[in-house]
């Protein structure tokens, strides 16, 4: 998750970027990334093969610009964290533990809404899948 972070922080479009529900936000946009949901399946009798889930959650401000301009922002914003997840597809920082084999990741757009008090952001979230091959022989 600490890389999926870094991803976020080091887009331009967003100012702040939370691994948890702050109280509030200083910044917009802002991102929050959190755990999601995995999976596990049977690859051989040596391997499994394990997706790990993130949402990131996108919230533009509408209270400060029109509701036009939140949703036009809003757009830009989730094509330019989309293209970064497809740029890093595979994680070349990761060091793996033995045993785990980072495959790729890739990202999906799964919805938009409307959040906080009156509606006051543009809300989209996206899920990030890192699949894994895990040997399970070799964990401990």
């Amino acid at each position: 998750m600490t890389r999926l972070k870094q991803i976020l922080t080091d887009n331009d479009n967003i100012q702040e970027v939370f691994d948890y529900f702050p109280d509030k936000f200083d910044g917009d946009p802002t991102a929050i990334i959190t755990p999601s949901e995995n999976e596990n399946d049977f690859y051989t009798t040596d391997q499994n093969i394990r997706n790990y889930a993130f949402k990131i959650m996108l919230f533009v401000t509408r209270t400060a610009k029109t509701k036009n301009q939140s949703d036009t922002d809003m757009r830009v914003l989730v094509d330019s964290v989309l293209d970064d997840f497809d740029k890093n597809w595979n994680l070349t920082t990761v060091v793996n533990p033995p045993g785990y084999c980072f495959i790729n990741l890739f990202a999906v757009p799964s919805s938009w809404g409307y959040a906080g008090q009156d509606d006051e952001y543009r809300f989209s979230e996206i899920i990030v899948r890192a699949r894994v091959v895990v040997s399970v022989s070799e964990i401990s």
